[in-house]
């Protein structure tokens, strides 16, 4: 057995007899409502793309998402984020805590898989959008990395494409998995430049150009329905989905007035908007400029549940994906870590 599946067995494990033991609810019975959990999604897809090279941290899948949404109708108050006004005066504890279900980056699938599973179980969302994107034929580079990966697997050229990969990063640890070598790439490109990852995908793409996919994002048509509903909410994402703690405060100010200012003339926010923190990379800088901007609240990557004093604009979000809440067990096991560590 892989290491991974071993923790991750020993996880659901404690998570499963801590939950049947009724020490899940003995702890959210004595948070009450000094305390509220936000959690955080990237994608929502079908069982049949696990095999297409996604990364685990980036999805839950259909049936996984369905079976969060009934553990969290039995044990929490589901809201939106408008729920947060007045959280700091705390309604008396024997009130289950208030949590909310935040979506980042606006992915189509949301609109495909995740919207009908909220809409059956009547829960609401936060969706952010990186305006830039939505409606458009425009890819993040890290999803044409993946289809790059994806095309030259299909294609039978994984070895020749690992093998440029390494030439061209010898110090980076990469051994042969191509699955591995993606997540590798990937993290490591984060902190190179625009121009860099630009040259390198062109290179990519003398190996494996994978075949025209339907848009990466949400279409403004669909994310107005979705509004109309009244069960699904939009905050920002900034514009270019660039990592603000590595723009000047020029760059930052525009990411942030430019992307609410869409947002609004799109009609799909009031006078309060969220904001979500691009790859969860943020500073005092930035906190300061949304402030000054007029934003309600900002929400971090950062793991753990929020005090209901907590800033407003540095708020934690849980992060689920398949590899970590896969299982009731597992579920229970990352909902309850940050408590017990005091995150």
């Amino acid at each position: 057995m892989k290491t991974g599946s071993l923790k991750a067995g020993i996880k659901s494990l404690a998570g499963s007899l801590l939950y049947h033991a009724r020490f899940f609810d003995l702890v959210l019975k004595r948070i009450g409502s000094t305390r509220y959990l936000v959690l955080m999604y990237h994608r929502i897809l079908p069982a049949s793309e696990q095999g297409r090279l996604h990364q685990e941290g980036m999805y839950v899948t259909t049936d996984t998402f369905e079976r969060h949404l009934e553990f969290l109708k039995r044990h929490f108050r589901l809201g939106s984020v408008q729920d947060l006004v007045g959280v700091e005066n705390p309604a008396p504890e024997r009130q289950r805590p208030l949590c909310i279900l935040t979506f980042d980056d606006g992915w189509s699938d949301f609109y495909d898989y995740a919207y009908p599973l909220l809409q059956r179980h009547e829960v609401p969302a936060l969706v952010f959008l990186p305006t830039d994107y939505i409606g458009t034929g425009r890819r993040f580079w890290s999803e044409s990395l993946r289809r790059l990966f994806e095309g030259a697997v299909t294609a039978g050229r994984q070895a020749e494409l690992v093998a440029m990969v390494k030439r061209r990063f010898p110090g980076l640890p990469l051994g042969e998995d191509v699955a591995a070598v993606l997540e590798a790439l990937t993290v490591h490109l984060k902190s190179c430049s625009a121009e860099e990852t630009a040259s390198l995908l062109r290179s990519l793409e003398g190996v494996a150009v994978p075949a025209t996919p339907p848009p990466d994002f949400l279409t403004w048509e669909q994310v107005h329905e979705m509004r109309a509903s009244g069960l699904v909410s939009f905050g920002s994402h900034s514009c270019s989905h660039r990592m603000l703690t590595s723009l000047g405060a020029g760059e930052v100010r525009s990411e942030l007035s430019d992307s609410r200012d869409q947002l609004r003339a799109h009609g799909v926010v009031g006078d309060e908007v969220a904001f979500c923190f691009p790859n969860g990379n943020y500073d005092d800088t930035g906190v300061a400029l949304l402030s000054e901007e007029g934003y309600a609240c900002a929400f971090t990557t950062r793991y753990g549940w929020n005090p209901v004093t907590a800033d407003r604009y540095r708020l934690n979000r849980v992060g689920l994906h398949q590899d970590v809440a896969r299982s009731d067990g597992l579920l229970v096991y990352r909902l309850l870590y940050p408590l017990i560590m005091r995150r």
